[in-house]
């Protein structure tokens, strides 16, 4: 019998072996795995190919979900507003537009809507609540310029309650009210208001937040919030003027 005591001279060589078979075999794992493997999948031509046309087809579906939440959400706001012009004469005088554009001018506020005949110059613009958001000032080749209120450059007759007129001037921040005089009585929380020359309803505009005597002048100092958002427009309802 072969002494066992003669095998442990050549336990070191056994591990080595062993070492080195393990090393041979994991250096070959990972060339495939990490080399070898993404070269094929890289260099596959027809699965390239499919890969790209997986991502547009993704894409495409993105878009097309993306398109019909817009549709459901303008679907929504179109049915409110809907409610709310039926309890006014306005309904069939009402020229609905998409706003397709914003004035690039830090200092101004307006939107373009595309032209359309029926749109005329100074026609009162609604947002989809049935409150004053701005006017048409002018048309150019392909579309219709609204000013909004808050540009700086919107000036407009209006009413107080029932305490009288003022000039409404436009603002980046609240809107202004000139020519307001004391004797008028004016107060917080009174609303502004005007009425177009063709029908026989008001349109509403914001509410005084604040007011206060001025140093120089013979007016007050008033500060108006409107009622509508001035941001992120996406339709108007122009007045077409008719009654």
């Amino acid at each position: 019998m072969f002494p066992l005591y003669r095998l442990r001279k050549y336990k070191p060589l056994g591990v080595a072996f062993v070492v080195f078979i393990f090393l041979l075999t994991a250096r070959s794992l990972i060339t495939y795995f990490f080399i070898k493997l993404p070269q094929n999948l890289i260099l596959s031509p027809s699965l390239y190919k499919e890969i790209i046309k997986l991502k547009k087809e993704k894409l495409i579906l993105q878009m097309k979900i993306e398109r019909l939440k817009r549709l459901k959400e303008e679907n929504r706001r179109l049915r409110k507003s809907l409610k709310i012009f039926k309890k006014t004469p306005f309904l069939g005088n009402l020229i609905c537009k998409e706003v397709i554009g914003w004035s690039p001018s830090f200092w101004r506020r307006e939107v373009f809507v595309e032209k359309d005949e029926k749109i005329k110059e100074n026609a009162l613009v609604l947002n989809e609540e049935g409150f004053l958001i701005g006017k048409v000032t002018h048309k150019e080749k392909g579309y219709a310029v609204i000013t909004l209120l808050n540009d700086p450059q919107f000036f407009l007759p209006v009413f107080i309650e029932n305490k009288g007129r003022a000039l409404l001037k436009g603002n980046l921040e609240n809107l202004k009210l000139l020519y307001v005089e004391e004797r008028q009585k004016v107060r917080k929380e009174d609303k502004i208001w005007i009425k177009e020359k063709n029908f026989n309803f008001p349109i509403y505009i914001g509410k005084i937040i604040n007011l206060r005597k001025s140093k120089n002048s013979f007016f007050l100092d008033v500060e108006v919030k409107p009622f509508a958002s001035l941001s992120l427009i996406e339709e108007v309802f122009i007045l077409n003027g008719k009654n």
